[in-house]
């Protein structure tokens, strides 16, 4: 159920936040040998009106969805941030992901984004009315703070500025922090849609900072291959 995860915006339950992972689980697998290419990390997108989750599974709008686990994690998702890369990527509805690049300078297929093969340069977009076929991302690494598996938010279109403020904060604060992104209702002439919003933040358990750190070496310096979105999630009005 959708509501088990949901944590308060204001702070992780004492349950959560003192909760050390028991010796018959923790460390599992850590005997298992994955080459860091073969790994493959999780988005966690928010689902708007034209998600499939949406129109074919019944999930709610406005809550959170892990690509890979298929776990809908409700409208609050807690999360502790370890890197942050802006990009760009080129989505459609018909299509899904089209082209992306992790720097905004070139694409994955090598080509250059000035010279975009698909003439979707987002830089040049102008037309203010409409959302950019091709728009700057901020892709966030980090770990689901409940579960403690590393995972990727991508802020993009309308919840672009949020994805900047977050990187911003986490930059001032200077340490690990979890945040509890959660959403808003927006609109404009064409509509009601969901934007990111971070709600609130707090300070990790010794737990939660150990497991960062033990990623840091893997989501931060290295590069990891990321499930990548199946259909077009940006705005759609309601």
């Amino acid at each position: 159920m959708t509501n088990e995860r949901v944590i308060k915006e204001t702070a992780l339950s004492t349950e959560v936040k003192g909760k050390a992972l028991s010796t018959e689980v923790k460390g599992f697998f850590d005997d298992q040998v994955i080459p860091h290419d073969h790994l493959v990390i999780p988005r966690v997108t928010l689902l708007q009106s034209n998600s499939e989750r949406v129109t074919e599974n019944g999930d709610k709008l406005g809550t959170f969805f892990n690509n890979i686990t298929m776990e809908n994690y409700g409208p609050l998702f807690n999360f502790i941030p370890i890197k942050f890369n802006y990009g760009a990527a080129y989505l459609t509805l018909e299509s899904g992901l089209v082209c992306r690049s992790d720097d905004g300078i070139t694409s994955r297929d090598g080509d250059a984004c000035r010279q975009c093969p698909h003439g979707e340069y987002y830089k040049n977009w102008k037309d203010k009315k409409t959302p950019a076929k091709c728009g700057e991302t901020v892709d966030v690494f980090g770990l689901d703070a409940m579960s403690l598996t590393p995972c990727v938010l991508t802020f993009k279109s309308t919840s672009y500025p949020v994805g900047t403020r977050l990187a911003t904060t986490a930059k001032l604060n200077r340490k690990l922090m979890v945040y509890v992104i959660g959403t808003r209702l927006s609109s404009n002439e064409k509509g009601r849609f969901f934007v990111m919003d971070v709600k609130s933040s707090m300070d990790v358990s010794d737990t939660m900072a150990a497991e960062a750190l033990r990623w840091k070496d893997v989501l931060g310096t290295r590069k990891v291959e990321v499930k990548e979105e199946i259909h077009d999630d940006t705005q759609r009005s309601f």
